[in-house]
């Protein structure tokens, strides 16, 4: 059965939707390593975490690991964190204008021929986002990424040297990789997070 057309104009061009994809699923990693992240630093299991945290924004969020920094011992961590809550706080603006906000063409001329393709938010109406502003929003992610991703390493590894982090890996898994992972290539910096299955996997 073929895909069912949007009923409004998409108005951005093949590559702009491929550079938004890629946004949308780095925002979902980042998201959850800055939650591992928080709960490690706060000493707080996934269930106490979500109770008390879930349902907080994410700028909430990123203002209790700020607060938090100081109780880590470790100053390259510090550092890493510190980094890490500067770049959060520049990106957030910019990626919720992208993901929330209305796309659609700014008109600008009378006989509207001419346009600038963005966002529109009713709420936020000040808070714009264009398509020229996607390769700036993508490139703070990655750097946002990355140093979270350190910030895991060095929450595993005390002290642990700088990776690599560059088509690394997050799997999900019941239980940690095993002697019947044998010859599975696992790269230094790439994430095993503990899951259980759904109830009904019909993985095939």
């Amino acid at each position: 059965m073929p895909n069912m057309p949007p009923p409004y104009h998409i108005p951005l061009s093949p590559d702009e939707l491929a550079r938004l994809g890629v946004v949308t699923v780095m925002w979902g990693q980042i998201d959850e390593a800055f939650n591992t992240i928080l709960r490690w630093v706060l000493k707080l299991d996934a269930k106490v975490f979500n109770s008390l945290l879930g349902r907080q924004m994410i700028g909430s969020r990123v203002d209790h690991l700020n607060a938090a920094i100081p109780t880590v011992n470790d100053e390259q961590t510090r550092e890493l964190m510190a980094s890490a809550v500067k770049k959060m706080r520049a990106i957030l603006p910019r990626r919720n204008a992208a993901m929330h906000g209305c796309w659609g063409l700014f008109v600008l001329d009378p006989t509207f021929r001419s346009f600038r393709v963005g966002t529109y938010n009713h709420q936020k109406p000040n808070d714009r986002f264009y398509t020229e502003d996607i390769a700036e929003l993508h490139d703070g992610m990655v750097e946002v990424l990355s140093v979270l991703g350190a910030i895991a390493m060095r929450s595993l590894e005390p002290a642990a040297a700088p990776v690599n982090l560059e088509g690394n890996r997050i799997y999900y898994a019941p239980q940690p990789p095993d002697a019947r992972a044998a010859g599975v290539m696992f790269r230094r910096g790439d994430r095993v997070l503990r899951v259980e299955p759904p109830i009904q996997d019909q993985t095939e």
